[in-house]
């Protein structure tokens, strides 16, 4: 296993998704994801760990869930064993990547999303449901435990940083898993929450070669244009 992997996070993850609290977090993040990846034209995607597929609603013509174990897969999409850290994925490969509390089972999260978004085509959506770090669980620390947490989550903020610096920006941050008891938090979208559904769309870069055959382009319309203006 990866040394910024942390595979026994992963293994009481699993585990704590298949009580009924962790199923019914599990239910919301459905939820919350199923419209996403119904409304994505995606040819391939991938999940990158988690605690259950979250794919079964995907209308992609291939889909790969990749995992820590082979114990952790199911039947329902095909598996992957690999190092998050390590995809054996082509670069600018992958329709739309969905990390599935893969930030928060990891010692390096900006390794791991680093290399999430490099597999991840040019257009394509990547979709992040991770713990908040100020939400309820930050104080019992139930589906992990003291011991094997390793990070405690992510705050939407700092994501939303990691991100724009990787060229891949949030379109769409929602908060998900309220208690409830504080079902009117839900409705307002304040703090209370347990976890966060980030949505971000990888942007295209265009090689400073092109670039500046482009801008040799726009600089040779302007220069008729200018002449012209000139005798007129």
């Amino acid at each position: 296993m990866s040394p910024d992997f942390s595979d026994s996070a992963a293994l009481g993850l699993f585990r704590w998704f298949q009580t009924p609290a962790g199923q019914a977090l599990l239910a919301d993040e459905r939820l919350a994801i199923d419209p996403c990846l119904r409304a994505l034209f995606a040819p391939l995607t991938v999940q990158i760990s988690g605690a259950g597929s979250l794919l079964t609603q995907s209308k992609s013509a291939h889909r790969i869930w990749v995992v820590a174990r082979e114990s952790l897969g199911d039947r329902d999409t095909p598996a992957l064993v690999a190092r998050p850290s390590e995809l054996p994925l082509a670069s600018d490969s992958v329709d739309v990547v969905v990390l599935h509390h893969t930030l928060d089972v990891t010692r390096h999260p900006h390794s791991v999303l680093r290399e999430a978004i490099r597999v991840l085509r040019p257009g394509g959506t990547v979709l992040i449901i991770g713990f908040d770090p100020l939400g309820p669980l930050r104080w019992s620390k139930a589906p992990l435990g003291r011991r094997v947490w390793p990070a405690l989550g992510i705050s939407s903020k700092r994501l939303s940083d990691w991100l724009g610096l990787l060229n891949c920006p949030p379109q769409r941050v929602e908060r998900l898993g309220y208690p409830d008891v504080a079902g009117w938090l839900a409705k307002r979208q304040w703090w209370g929450n347990t976890c966060t559904l980030v949505v971000a769309r990888k942007q295209r870069v265009i090689p400073p070669r092109a670039l500046r055959q482009r801008l040799r382009g726009r600089l040779a319309q302007i220069k008729p244009q200018a002449a012209s203006a000139k005798t007129g």
